[in-house]
């Protein structure tokens, strides 16, 4: 074999090797990225909203009837599921409207986690937000963590309500009680940043403490 057929068997061997067959990615780095296409992912207000009903139901003792709450302006408003037994409401769930939907990346892997805050009751005046964190799990969107929003506002008596997810973290407002006040009127207000730690969200601090007023 002379030189010019040695080089080009070698040339063709190296294109051959180096590049993918039929699409297929040839290194990590592409298999990633195509496993990762957020083009390729269902985001959509009503696939978030399925996930949900769909975890509440698998959560209670008896089905929850899941429908939508319209405005004056034929608007929906937010998406309510309730328990009966014997005709009484025994549990609500409480969706709220579209853009409650908080997203970013809170773990710097690239990829979005979303947010969404659901208002809980069970009989007479007991109420409760939790939060809901979705993570992507083999290209769809699934809930990984629940969380009580006390749990999160970094006082013994609070509750955490979502702004934004920035710099990797999720910043909002802690309203929070003291031993002095009234069960309907907490006094204190905070900015609060909550982390992910594995897949739980997790208190991180407290800043610009200020008198909070119920209007």
């Amino acid at each position: 074999m002379n030189k010019n057929k040695l080089l080009f068997v070698l040339i063709f061997i190296f294109f051959s090797c180096g590049n993918s067959k039929n699409g297929t990615p040839n290194n990590e780095k592409e298999v990633l990225s195509e496993l990762t296409d957020t083009t390729k992912l269902d985001t959509s207000w009503s696939y978030f909203m399925s996930e949900v009903e769909q975890h509440y139901i698998s959560t209670k003792d008896t089905s929850l009837v899941f429908e939508s709450e319209i405005d004056e302006e034929r608007n929906v408003k937010s998406t309510i599921g309730r328990e009966r037994e014997s005709g009484s409401i025994v549990s609500e769930v409480n969706i709220p409207i579209e853009n409650s939907l908080v997203f970013g990346d809170l773990d710097s892997d690239g990829i979005n986690e979303y947010l969404i805050e659901i208002n809980c009751a069970s009989g007479g005046s007991a109420s409760w937000n939790e939060v809901l964190l979705f993570k992507l799990i083999d290209n769809h969107y699934k809930i990984v963590s629940v969380k009580n929003n006390t749990d999160l506002a970094g006082c013994s008596n609070g509750e955490f309500f979502i702004n934004e997810i920035s710099k990797g973290k999720v910043r909002g407002t802690s309203r929070c009680w003291t031993n002095e006040d009234a069960h309907c009127c907490p006094s204190l207000e905070y900015d609060t940043e909550v982390m992910l730690e594995g897949d739980n969200l997790k208190f991180l601090s407290n800043s610009n403490k200020r008198p909070y007023k119920n209007e």
